[in-house]
């Protein structure tokens, strides 16, 4: 804004501003429908962003989060996009020697879009995967009850030997939890992102044996990939 003052450039008022849960916003400037949001958002309004996506991959790269500026009233057309990134502050210099000094590692994290997690193992069949996740399974419960330990062995059929206590712990995981074929965690992931509408979803989920959880990062590379 006071860039565009600077230059004696007349920024209109917006009227009819909405915000889209999850999305981004929604107005009216000069008699045209304007929505401002994530790709994500842009995707579902069906505007090609094609012309800009160079410069936004590089404000990506940068750590930034873009949000994209298209006119819908008539040919969804993208206008423009906007950078956002995070500042450090001189201050930040000192408050990181002071806690390295204490032997704590520092990380910088950036980025405001919309990011979700969820617990992912795919197998070929929706029963193999149900028997590879009944070991993170055992460890939540266990972890829960008071009796944490190395992950164990899988079990079949695990679930249907707990009792009703056990069921309502795990039945809490499941809202973010997607195990099974390739067709089921697909399914499962897309109603997972339609409900959260996060823009990044980090896959997590441990298998007792290293290869089947190679094999499922494989299966669900090749979900996302479509």
């Amino acid at each position: 804004m006071d860039a565009a003052r600077n230059q004696s450039i007349v920024v209109p008022r917006a009227t009819e501003v909405t915000a889209v849960a999850g999305r981004g916003m929604s107005a009216v400037v000069r008699g045209r429908q304007i929505r401002l949001g994530s790709t994500r958002y842009m995707n579902a309004l069906r505007v090609n962003t094609e012309s800009l996506a160079a410069a936004a991959a590089q404000m990506q790269q940068q750590g930034r989060t873009v949000s994209w500026v298209a006119d819908v009233t008539d040919t969804p057309e993208v206008l423009g996009m906007l950078a956002f990134g995070d500042t450090v502050k001189p201050s930040s210099q000192q408050a990181v020697a002071q806690l390295q000094a204490l032997g704590i590692k520092t990380v910088l994290v950036t980025g405001c879009g919309p990011i979700g997690a969820m617990t992912v193992i795919a197998a070929e069949t929706d029963a193999e995967a149900d028997y590879l996740a009944s070991s993170q399974d055992q460890s939540f419960v266990r972890l829960r009850t008071g009796d944490p330990g190395k992950l164990p062995p899988p079990i079949r059929d695990y679930r249907a030997s707990l009792p009703e206590a056990s069921h309502m712990m795990l039945a809490r995981m499941d809202a973010a939890r997607a195990v099974g074929s390739p067709a089921t965690v697909s399914s499962r992931m897309g109603r997972f992102i339609e409900r959260t509408q996060a823009d990044e979803i980090i896959v997590s989920g441990a298998t007792y044996d290293p290869e089947a959880r190679h094999h499922s990062l494989k299966l669900v590379a090749e979900v996302l990939n479509g």
